[in-house]
Order: structure tokens, then C-alpha cells, then sequence
């Protein structure tokens, strides 16, 4: 990818972000290799960060590799064995929740 993207990024390969390339969301995917921006968490097996690329999020990976001048500002969870199915699942179970109505003509309970 070459091009500036904005939203969530899901794929059962390999993406690749090129140097130009910007993602503002989150990755999940078998294999990321970056070269340019995300601005979200990137989940795969192997994430791969080469010299220009640059994260701001939080990464969750079985193996990750770094070149000099990667930079990466987030949480880095290193796991023995990732289940990305489970990983697409859980997102989709965050997004419902997210997106359920608030009905504000509820009375609470006990009454006040």
C-alpha cells in the first residue's frame, strides 16, 4: 500500500505499508511489514518495521523485527501463539458494544 487510508485494516496475508504510505487505524493481519505511518495497534504474527517506518500504537505479535531508525511509541505484547481469527472476533464484539444506542428514558433502579 502506497496511499494514505483511513479506518481499520483486516487481511489473512501480508500487508505492506510503503514508505508513503499513512494507515490511521488498526492492522490485523498474518504478516506487517511497515515502512510508513499507523496511527493504531497493529496485530500479526510476524510484524516487521523497517528503518523509515513509524508506529503509534500498540503492537501485539509472535515475532517482531526492527531495523535501525524504526520508531515505535505503544505497548509491545509478545505472545507464544496468536489466534487472529479470535483477534478479528474480539474486535467485532468491541465495535457492537460500542455502537449500541445509550436510551437516556430508562429509569434507574432503585428509583432516586
Amino acid at each position: 500500500m502506497e496511499d494514505i487510508f483511513v479506518g481499520d485494516i483486516t487481511a489473512r496475508g501480508r500487508v505492506t505499508l510503503g514508505k508513503q504510505a499513512s494507515l490511521d487505524g488498526d492492522l490485523i493481519c498474518e504478516q506487517a511489514v511497515i515502512a510508513g505511518l499507523v496511527k493504531g495497534d497493529v496485530t500479526a504474527r510476524r510484524i516487521t518495521v523497517l528503518g523509515t517506518g513509524r508506529i503509534l500504537g500498540n503492537l501485539r505479535m509472535e515475532k517482531l523485527m526492527t531495523e535501525d531508525g524504526a520508531f515505535i511509541q505503544g505497548v509491545i505484547t509478545l505472545e507464544k501463539s496468536l489466534e487472529l481469527d479470535e483477534v478479528v472476533q474480539e474486535k467485532a464484539r468491541s465495535l457492537i458494544l460500542d455502537a449500541a444506542p445509550v436510551r437516556e428514558d430508562v429509569t434507574q433502579w432503585p428509583a432516586r
